[in-house]
């Protein structure tokens, strides 16, 4: 029996039914925010019947207990499960109710175990994170030391409006420093942060050394080595999924071979 599930699991036409189901229900998920019907709600039911056939199926193809919860997205899969069979009629509270719906939603992750280049990208992110936490972390630093000397600089000397005629200072204090700062590094706008300090009393040059210096190091100083430690490491993981699919291959042909030398042996 469980040689049965394991080889219906590992089969193609399993995964690409599994596929199926969970980009209509996915599909369905985005219709039903704003078109509400009967056969929604009952292709939506016959989905997660679906997905307990599946996850049932997983189970009894396990090799062990410990193995079957080792595996993430069992885990997943089993929770949002457990949360798609709770009806909404036993929140009475709308923000419960609502923080039930956006788990809800979280079955849309699901998708990215469809997709092995998808999965492998998230290896490549996984593979970066030592990488890229030491220069997020050098990134905050100069973040916050600029934001400390925006301050001290730009400190009252202009402001922007918003559509309640509110007034914000962009380097009243840290956080809104910290805001400017990272406007400044999407490239949203960051100009009219100069102009409007351009228009003080503060030196021109003052400002321009400010602005462009922090553009430099972080919109294509440190982005671009983040990118490069990406890119490293996805290179290093096609080189190890092009190595594994010639093992794989390599080792295909010596079960050919040793069947063909079986065979002539026997004859």
């Amino acid at each position: 029996m469980n040689l049965f599930f394991k080889k219906t699991v590992a089969s193609q036409a399993f995964n690409i039914a599994v596929a199926f189901i969970i980009l209509v229900n996915c599909i369905l998920i985005g219709i039903e925010q704003s078109y509400q019907s009967d056969l929604i709600s009952w292709t939506q039911d016959a989905c997660i019947i679906l997905f307990i056939v599946e996850i049932s199926a997983r189970w009894l193809a396990r090799n062990s207990v410990i193995s079957f919860f080792k595996n993430i997205w069992n885990i997943i899969d089993l929770t949002l499960i457990i949360v798609s069979l709770i009806p909404e009629s036993l929140f009475l509270n709308s923000d419960l109710l609502t923080i039930f719906r956006i788990v809800r939603v979280v079955r849309i992750i699901r998708l990215i175990k469809v997709f092995p280049e998808t999965l492998a990208i998230l290896r490549v992110v996984k593979n970066s994170f030592a990488a890229l936490l030491r220069i997020i972390s050098l990134l905050i630093i100069l973040m916050y030391f600029y934001a400390l000397v925006g301050v001290i600089l730009f400190k009252g000397k202009t402001h922007v409006s918003n559509k309640f005629n509110d007034t914000f200072d962009p380097f009243g204090n840290i956080s809104e420093a910290l805001f400017s700062l990272f406007r400044v590094t999407t490239g949203e706008d960051w100009t009219d942060l100069r102009y409007d300090l351009l228009s003080s009393d503060v030196s021109s040059w003052i400002v321009n050394i400010y602005f462009v210096s922090w553009l430099i190091l972080s919109a294509f100083f440190l982005l671009n080595i983040i990118i490069g430690a990406v890119v490293k490491n996805y290179d290093s993981e096609y080189s190890k999924d092009k190595s594994a699919k010639q093992d794989e291959e390599l080792n295909q042909l010596r079960i050919q071979i040793d069947e063909l030398k079986r065979s002539k042996n026997e004859m």
